[in-house]
């Protein structure tokens, strides 16, 4: 123990940690038994970044309940804090009596664990059930250093569960550096616009790192981003809504001046073919540009593309076009566009590309690779087989270290193996009893796997290369290229099966760890958090705020122009027939169709004998009735109001 305690800060941790990690039973000894700096070791590694399960019921058993006795101890350690969904057991179910009684945390406990945790700087929420409406008040009252703040609920891909975030504006105090929201309501939508519309107003703009995952992405929301994103670096949309518009993205990258990293991930929206030729000006500092495709989405989704060589990608050091259909095969994949292909050749500083939007044919990757010459990472779908791939020679291939490749199923005939977990052993083989080396021989009868001595002849072609990857539904996996030193012409290549990319096996986990929990936690989940309402004097500050804006967006026109040139329809009067005895004019009043629907409209229209002995005159009771009924707002024109008079008069 006394070696131990002379290493420095940093080794003792990791050593701790790496102790804690294999044996939890050690806590206790590690606390109290070996001295201080091992105590306040085991104290930086225990609560230097803290999970705590969502349930009141199981808090006061939890590790976290310590910094609530003694805040003066341990809540100035606490630097990070998640709420996450609690854990159940495959014993638990809806039916099991224990687990009805299962509480969320309680509005109160949670004030408390923020008022003693008083040096917090990461704050994340990915509980299920939304937050306390008050939970920013209370951010903003005990944790000043707060950094960053991410509301990320573990909620399955298709949930409509969305938090109002009430209380969100009251953020604008502390000094954010990093924001992340997801599943915010349209209330929540406006809460966040005041926000950052606050930020700007305060002069208080530090934010770098905004992620924003929202349906109701509309211009106003983009607007407060570009007033408030100076000093962005950092961006990522996401949005499955249809709010998104020219005007809106083209303010964020106009006036975010220090954007350097832009991420388009499955935006749908409605932007423009031309949209990359509206911007006037972009960040000089952009150099990476990520677009991620849905091939689910909506048809003009991806219009804006079209238009991407207007962009200046000769600046950029990563430029990634992906589509989740680029390796399944599931649709054509059609060919890079030929005036892309001719920009790429000026992007003399691409380090990282990705795209496998398009396939791209063999003479463009040629192309490619002779003018980019510094390309380090190259994923993409190649027009061509793999064993064309590994016949290039192409002298431009000395950057290159990681090389991942996807192909149509008309390119790679045969049966791929069926693709591994990320974690997953391989099985090894057996001892060959033939004399015939394994790298010379090929072990299966798949017509699309290349001899590992093709695989070699590549790499040595490639004198930085490491990792030569076939990826996709049709991948046949990787090839991992070992060398004895750097410049050394000898490689060793060993092949591994395919396996699940680390963010799909993510993904799967995350659904399946969803499905499980709504299976055993449907109970705990219609729990109604104690302490949910937000309260007080600044709750009915915002309360009132809220209400005024609302009333305020009411009052306004859609589209003052298009409305004030309506025109009121008139009914038409036929002229074709001089002899036709029927009336040339409708022989009952004209109902506006908002009418046939309001709450008030009569079901039965008066007959026409008791019609003609009616007053249409303006201080009829008739006329007052309608006025009165069916009163339009100031921003609807009465477009009815002719055609009901020339009605009446005809009448």
């Amino acid at each position: 123990m006394e070696r131990l305690e002379q290493l420095p800060e940093h080794l003792l941790d990791k050593i701790v940690k790496t102790a804690l990690t294999i044996d939890q039973s050690l806590r206790s000894a590690f606390i109290s038994s070996f001295g201080s700096r091992i105590h306040n070791s085991a104290v930086r590694v225990l609560f230097l970044s803290l999970n705590v399960e969502d349930c009141e019921d199981r808090f006061y058993k939890s590790s976290v309940y310590p910094i609530i006795l003694n805040p003066a101890r341990y809540g100035h350690i606490v630097k990070s804090l998640t709420i996450i969904n609690p854990t159940f057991g495959e014993g638990f179910s809806d039916d099991a009596q224990g687990l009805r009684a299962l509480r969320p945390i309680s509005a109160d406990i949670l004030t408390s664990l923020l008022q003693s945790c008083t040096s917090l700087e990461t704050f994340r929420w990915e509980s299920s059930l939304p937050p306390p409406d008050g939970i920013c008040e209370q951010l903003s009252s005990f944790s000043t250093r707060l950094t960053s703040f991410h509301y990320n609920p573990y909620h399955p891909t298709k949930s409509t569960s969305r938090w109002d975030a009430p209380s969100l504006p009251l953020l604008k105090s502390l000094p954010l550096t990093a924001l992340s929201l997801k599943h915010l309501s349209q209330t929540g939508t406006r809460a966040l616009t005041r926000l950052l519309s606050n930020m700007r107003e305060d002069g208080v703009l530090v934010l770098e790192d905004l992620d924003l995952d929202l349906l109701w992405l509309d211009e106003p929301v983009c607007l407060a981003i570009a007033e408030a994103g100076t000093k962005i670096g950092r961006l990522c949309l996401r949005t499955n809504g249809t709010k998104l518009n020219d005007k809106g993205l083209t303010s964020i990258i106009e006036k975010c001046e220090n954007l350097e990293n832009l991420v388009l991930d499955q935006v749908q929206g409605r932007i423009s073919r031309c949209f990359w030729t509206k911007p006037l000006r972009f960040s000089s500092g952009l150099r990476s540009l990520r677009i991620s495709i849905s091939e689910t989405g909506h048809s003009w989704a991806n219009d804006h593309l079209d238009s991407l060589p207007s962009f200046p990608l000769e600046q950029l050091t990563e430029l990634s076009i992906s589509s989740s259909s680029s390796a399944d095969g599931a649709v054509s994949i059609k060919p890079l566009p030929a005036p892309l292909s001719e920009r790429l050749r000026d992007c003399k500083s691409l380090t990282k590309f990705h795209c496998d939007h398009w396939a791209i044919p063999l003479a463009d990757l040629k192309s490619l690779l002779e003018s980019c010459s510094r390309l380090e990472c190259l994923k993409i779908c190649l027009e061509a087989s793999f064993s064309k791939l590994l016949g290039l020679t192409s002298t431009s291939l000395s950057n290159l270290h990681t090389l991942s490749v996807s192909l149509h199923p008309d390119r790679a005939p045969g049966t791929p193996p069926p693709a591994l977990s990320p974690n997953a052993l391989a099985h090894l083989p057996l001892p060959a009893s033939s004399e015939v080396p394994a790298a010379k021989e090929k072990t299966t009868d798949d017509p699309s796997l290349p001899l590992l001595r093709d695989v070699k002849r590549f790499a040595r072609k490639c004198p930085k290369l490491g990792l030569l990857d076939w990826y996709g539904k049709n991948a046949r996996g990787s090839w991992i290229v070992q060398r004895p030193f750097n410049s050394s012409k000898n490689v060793s290549v060993e092949h591994l099966p395919p396996r699940l990319s680390s963010e799909t096996w993510k993904d799967m986990l995350r659904e399946d760890q969803i499905r499980i929990f709504l299976d055993r936690g449907g109970a705990w989940l219609n729990e109604t958090r104690s302490g949910q309402q937000w309260t007080g004097d600044q709750a009915e500050i915002h309360l009132i705020s809220d209400v005024a804006e609302q009333g305020k967006d009411a009052g306004v026109e859609k589209n003052p122009r298009r409305a004030g040139s309506k025109k009121p329809r008139v009914p038409s009067i036929s002229t074709s027939s001089s002899i036709s005895d029927l009336p040339s004019t409708p022989i009952r009043a004209s109902v506006s169709p908002v009418d046939v629907y309001s709450l008030t409209a009569s079901p039965l229209e008066a007959p026409l004998s008791m019609s003609r002995h009616l007053d249409f005159s303006s201080n009829s009771a008739f006329t007052s009735a309608q006025t009165r009924d069916h009163r339009r707002s100031p921003s609807e024109p009465d477009c009815y109001a002719e055609a009901r008079w020339k009605t009446a008069k005809w009448i």
